[in-house]
This record gives structure tokens, C-alpha cells and sequence, in this order.
């Protein structure tokens, strides 16, 4: 019988603070789609500990992910890892697997092959690659493929562990900063100046006939209006002046609109100005759209005749924007497509922060490079956010009610902390205890298979933007 051939991908991250040899160094794990090889894979574990093994002899103190960081890493999917400026050294790896077997032989030969890359902070400083291969007999699959993981990282870890000696002492090494893409926005601003006027933008959709009409399923969905009403006060109790608010629902929130109402402001606004743009809708996925970016629903949405803008053309119409500081609210199923290609994971010298996905990148959002943007999604590129009637959006009214909180405490939090204190836990909490109300077994099991993921994404200075 053929063997047959599995092409498996694990992403391997060791972090290492940077003194002359790093004295430091945190595995992590990660896996990114549904065909990669889990954690506990014995080609994954064997990998690590080699790796592990290679790092201690090699002078270095090896430590484990806290239990929560990679539970976050087990469960994300599509999450893309960068580390901060000053996060010092760390080693990227990225294996592939697979098994082959000579017609007439019973040997299988298990192949393992490893790229590994050497950063410092941003900068990627080595590029290598290994490779293992094992020949076994059936009943020891296990067994050659451990083997061929052990045999491909010692062949690459030399290499690295050189460049790991080279590395200067800490105090010689770049201040935090390098490695701010060129032409981004700087990254140490993201505060607003006393002159900074609020603007704000609101769209909603709750009215689904003329997209049935237009055929394509959408059910109405009564929450939008209520969470266009309470987005609208609370616009206003965060600074926007009722002149500088445009609110577009049902039939005024057609594509054509949108593009009008962006363009106008971008010619109103000033570049210290700060501007909230809030959308409540259905959402496309990527694979029911022309755009692997997705679309939000606008009340005339037809892919036909250009009535549809999809999350990238927001992006250009934002990037448009002579405003530089930029809070945008996405409530819609699939919205974590609004962040495609976003920074999701950092890791910093001091703590280890896991975001789901994701944050803007240099090249997917170069539409906005000089701009300071904060992104909350409701629910990740593959998720739908729950509407709960007549109490609005599920993600809309804990975004809603934790705005109110700030303004009425007159506290302007950065938007990054904003999201991990009030929007990270609480929602999927929410989310669970909606789940645990369903009246029958099947429905509360199929709830909780969904789940519901906000997610934060920034540009420039994002995450540091005052509420």
C-alpha cells in the first residue's frame, strides 16, 4: 500500500533577551491553520526540546510560555507574530513534514525540513536551513519522525548559535524604535494635541431588503438600530460636536454615501484631528467576496455596478483622511478581516501580550502608512458576531457601555489597554454566558462551537491612541 504524503507546517519562536549571550530564552509555539501539526506532535516535540537542549549547552537559560499563552496559541488560527523593537534576539522556525515509501519496499523514509530565522528586535539578521530524513519501518512512524526533527535542527543550530555569540552587549544594541518601517508612522506618538478636534462616523444597517432584492440571503437584524442610537450618544459625550457627526443608517448607509461622508471630512478635518468610524452590519467573508479582504454590508450592497466596499477600499477612504489619528469600530460577522495583515502578536522585553488577529502591516496598509490607527473588531476573519435584538450587537454594547465608563470618569485610556481591560475577556465571557441561556442541549453546543473573538489591530502610534 502507498504511504501516503502529509505536508504539515509548525511555526516555532524562541525570544531571547540580548546581552553579549542572551540569558533568557522563551519557546513558543505556535500553530496557524487547521492542517498544521498540533503542540503535541512528536515531530514538534522533538524539535523543541533538541532546540531547547542546543540553547542550554549553548549557554542560555531556556523558559516556558506561561499555560495561558499557549492555550491563546493552540486556539488562534492565522495569527501572524512580530515582536517590538526592543524585544532583543529571538529564533523563528517553521518546519515542514512528510513521508515517502519506494513502490515494493516496506521502508518509509520521514523527511523533516526546518528554515530558521535570526532576528534582533525588527531586523532579521540570518536566514538558515536544515534538513532530516529517517528511514523507518512500519509500527515506528513515530520513531523516524523524532529522529528527522533532531537530525534538521542540528543541522541549522551552529549557525545560529554563532550569530547568537556575535550579538553586541545590550547596552550597545539600537534604542527601541528601529525598525519602524520607512514612511510609517511613528510609533512613539499617537497622543493628541489640546487642538485636536473628534469626528465621527456612523453606519448602520438593519434593513436587509434592498440587499435581498439584490440577491443576496441577509436577515434584518433589529440590534443595529439600537446600536446606532447608543453609539450615537456616546460619540457625542466623548467630545464630537453634533456638527461634526454624520450618522448613516438604513437607506442613507449605501456605498455611495459612505465614500461622500469619508471624503468630505477628509477635507474638513486637520491632520491633528481625531476621527471614530463606526460600522454595525452584516458582514461577507473573504470567500464570498471578489476581496480576500471581505465586505461590510451597506444598505444598497451589490457586488454589481461597484454598490459594495469591502474592508480594504475603508482603509483607502481612512488613508485619505487629512485627520492622522484614526478609532475604528468594526461590529460585523467576519470583522477581524478589517485587520488583515495587522501586527497580532508582540512580544516585549519585560511581558508577553498575545492579540488575536491582527494589525496593520507596511505593505498590506501602505493606503494609511502615515497615519495612527486603532482597529476593534468584533469577532476574527472566520467568526460571526452575535446580535441580540432589541439589546443591540452583543460586541456593540460592551464597546458602548465601556465608552460611557470613560467618559463619565473623564479618562482617556490608550486604545490597546482599552481593548485588554474592557473588550478582550469580556466579551467572549459575554458571549459564553449568551451561549449557556440556550434552551436546548444542541443549540447551547452549537453556540459555544462559534465563539466570538474580538480582535484589536493598530498602525503608527494605534495603540497608543487616547480614547
Amino acid at each position: 500500500m502507498r504511504a501516503s504524503v502529509r505536508h504539515l507546517m509548525m511555526a516555532l519562536c524562541v525570544a531571547v533577551s540580548a546581552p553579549a549571550l542572551a540569558e533568557h530564552v522563551t519557546v513558543l509555539y505556535k500553530r496557524d491553520t487547521d492542517a498544521a501539526v498540533p503542540r503535541l506532535d512528536v515531530a514538534a516535540q522533538a524539535a523543541l526540546q533538541t532546540l531547547e537542549n542546543r540553547l542550554i549547552e549553548g549557554g542560555h537559560e531556556v523558559l516556558q510560555a506561561p499555560p495561558e499563552v499557549y492555550a491563546r496559541l493552540d486556539a488562534a488560527k492565522g495569527v501572524i507574530l512580530t515582536f517590538a523593537p526592543d524585544a532583543g534576539a529571538f529564533i523563528s522556525l517553521e518546519v515542514q513534514r512528510t513521508n515517502r515509501q519506494k513502490p515494493g519496499d516496506d521502508a518509509v523514509t520521514a523527511d523533516v525540513r526546518i528554515r530558521a530565522r535570526l532576528h534582533l528586535g525588527r531586523r532579521i539578521l540570518a536566514a538558515e536551513g536544515g534538513a532530516g530524513s529517517v528511514g523507518y519501518h512500519a509500527g515506528s512512524e513515530n520513531a523516524g519522525f523524532e529522529a528527522a526533527a533532531r537530525r534538521a535542527v542540528d543541522q541549522l543550530v551552529p549557525k545560529l548559535l554563532d550569530r547568537l555569540g556575535a550579538l553586541p552587549p545590550a547596552s550597545d544594541l539600537p534604542p527601541p524604535g528601529v525598525g519602524v518601517p520607512d514612511g510609517g508612522a511613528d510609533e512613539s506618538t499617537g497622543l493628541l494635541a489640546a487642538s485636536a478636534r473628534r469626528w465621527g462616523v456612523i453606519i448602520g444597517v438593519s434593513d436587509f431588503s434592498r440587499v435581498r432584492a439584490n440577491g443576496f440571503g441577509a436577515a434584518d437584524l433589529p440590534g443595529v438600530t439600537v446600536d446606532v442610537k447608543a453609539m450615537q450618544a456616546t460619540m457625542l459625550r466623548l467630545g464630537v460636536e453634533p456638527a461634526r457627526l454624520r450618522v448613516l443608517y438604513n437607506q442613507q448607509a449605501t456605498g455611495a454615501a459612505v465614500r461622500d461622508t469619508l471624503r468630505r471630512i477628509s477635507t474638513e478635518s486637520a491632520p491633528e484631528d481625531l476621527v471614530y468610524v463606526y460600522i454595525s452590519s452584516h458582514g461577507f467573508p473573504k470567500q464570498g467576496s471578489l476581496s480576500r479582504f471581505g465586505y461590510p454590508v451597506t444598505y444598497d450592497f451589490d457586488l454589481r455596478g461597484g454598490q459594495a466596499i469591502d474592508f480594504e477600499e475603508f482603509r483607502q477612504l481612512l488613508g485619505g483622511l487629512q485627520a492622522r489619528h484614526i478609532i475604528w469600530v468594526n461590529d460585523t460577522c467576519h470583522s477581524g478581516l478589517a485587520t488583515e495583515g495587522l501586527v497580532t502578536v508582540e512580544v516585549g522585553r519585560r511581558n508577553l501580550e498575545i492579540v488575536p488577529p491582527s494589525a496593520f502591516s507596511a505593505d498590506v496598509a501602505s493606503n494609511i502608512a502615515n497615519k495612527h490607527v486603532a482597529v476593534f473588531a468584533a469577532a476574527t476573519a472566520e467568526q460571526y458576531a452575535m446580535d441580540l435584538g432589541k439589546q443591540g450587537g452583543l460586541f456593540s454594547r460592551i464597546v458602548v457601555g465601556s465608552l460611557n465608563d470613560v467618559a463619565g470618569k473623564g479618562a482617556r485610556p490608550a486604545a490597546y489597554d482599552f481593548f485588554k481591560r474592557n473588550l478582550d475577556g469580556p466579551v467572549q465571557d459575554a458571549y459564553r454566558a449568551v451561549c449557556a441561556q440556550q434552551r436546548t442541549k444542541p443549540d447551547r453546543e452549537a453556540c459555544e462551537r462559534s465563539n466570538q473573538q474580538p480582535v484589536f489591530g493598530a498602525q503608527g502610534g494605534g495603540k497608543r491612541l487616547q480614547m
